[in-house]
C-alpha cells in the first residue's frame, strides 16, 4: 500500500472540513425552519458551504439566556406561591371555597397520593 503524501492528505482534511460546514448549515437551514427564525440573506455560498463559516464565533452554539430559561420557571413560581399562601390563608381564618375547607382539600391530596397514580404527588 502506497503512502499518501502530504498534499494528499491535506486535501482530504479540507474536504471533510468543507463537509462539515455544508452539513452544519443545513442543520442551520433546518433549524430556521423548524423554530421560524429567519435566515440572514447577506450570508451566501462559499465552495458550496456558508459563507458564514468563515465569520468570527461560526460553529459556536448560542447559550440559552437566562431569560428564557427562567421565564417559565418564575410564572410557576409565583403561582405555586401564591396557591400556597390563599391555602394558608384560608387554613388560618378557617375560610372554604366551594363548602371545601383546608382539612378537605388535605384529605384529598393525601387519598391522591396513596393511590399510587402516575400523576399524583411525590411527597
Amino acid at each position: 500500500m502506497k503512502k499518501t503524501d502530504a498534499e494528499r492528505k491535506l486535501a482530504l482534511v479540507q474536504s471533510i472540513r468543507m463537509e462539515n460546514q455544508y452539513n452544519r448549515m443545513k442543520c442551520r437551514e433546518r433549524e430556521h425552519i423548524l423554530y421560524g427564525t429567519a435566515i440572514e440573506p447577506e450570508k451566501g455560498e462559499l465552495y458550496g458551504a456558508e459563507i458564514a463559516a468563515g465569520l468570527a464565533g461560526y460553529g459556536m452554539e448560542d447559550a440559552p439566556s437566562k431569560e428564557n430559561f427562567l421565564g417559565g420557571f418564575r410564572i410557576r413560581f409565583l403561582l405555586a406561591a401564591a396557591l400556597f399562601a390563599a391555602f394558608v390563608y384560608m387554613d388560618v381564618n378557617h375560610l372554604d371555597i366551594y363548602g371545601k375547607t383546608t382539612e378537605d382539600l388535605l384529605t384529598a391530596i393525601k387519598e391522591t397520593t396513596e393511590l399510587g397514580l402516575a400523576n399524583s404527588f411525590d411527597f
